[in-house]
Formats: structure tokens, sequence, C-alpha cells
């Protein structure tokens, strides 16, 4: 239980503090991720946090089906489903900026759009570690 407590409030914090940030500098978000986290050629050293959140997503697998925590399930196909970006990172870089682009393209929908989704997500992952676990 205290395992995916701890996940929700640190998943929580992460992004309702990531939300404004995003919202009001947007603009130097999208510069600092094509030209760092996302250039032309996979960086050598995004296999490093690749690994770590595989280890995160096997790790709560372990913990969801050995133990009996209510709403848990949550937490887990919320970090199944960011695989899928891992998926595209791994095996299909140049998709995967692509579509990025494509997304950052829409100035309003990517800095609004966005911001407030991770806002939300986050305010719900706050409540469910503080209140649902």
């Amino acid at each position: 239980m205290a395992f995916f407590k701890l996940l929700a409030l640190i998943l929580g914090v992460e992004m309702v503090s990531l939300a404004p940030v995003f919202i009001l500098m947007h603009k130097e978000f999208k510069n600092m991720f094509f030209n760092v986290l996302c250039p032309e050629q996979r960086p050598s050293w995004m296999w490093f946090p690749i690994t770590g959140v595989a280890g995160l997503i096997l790790l709560a697998w372990y913990v969801e089906l050995t133990t009996k925590v209510n709403l848990s399930w949550i937490i887990t196909l919320y970090l199944t489903l960011g695989f899928v970006k891992f998926y595209l990172i791994i095996f299909r870089y140049d998709q995967f900026r692509d579509i990025m682009i494509e997304l950052t393209r829409k100035e309003r929908f990517f800095q609004w759009g966005f911001g407030s989704l991770i806002y939300f997500i986050g305010i719900f992952f706050l409540i469910l570690g503080m209140f649902g676990l």
C-alpha cells in the first residue's frame, strides 16, 4: 500500500508542478524538447530513463499481483499505458519525433490542452494518493 501511495503522491506533485511551467513557458519547453530530449538522432543516454521506467512498471505489476490494494490498478494501468511511448522511442524513434512535431505545430492545443490535462491528472493522482489508497 505504501508503494502505490508514494507513487501516486510523487506523480501528482510532479504533474501539478510541471503543468504551470508547461503552460507559461511552452516555447522554451518546446525548444528544450527538440534540442535536448528529442533531437534528430536518438541520444544514447535515453536508454537509462527507459530502463528505469520499465523497471518501475515491472515493480508496479509485481506489487499489484502480490498485494491487495484498492484502486492500485489505476496507477498500474497508467504506467503500463505510458509504455506505448517508450515502445515508440525504442523501436520507432523517427515516427515518435514526427508525431511530436505535428502536435507542437498546434500551439494553443499543445500549450493549453496538454498543460490542462497534465494538471488535472496530477490533481487526480494527489487525491488518489491522499484518500484513495
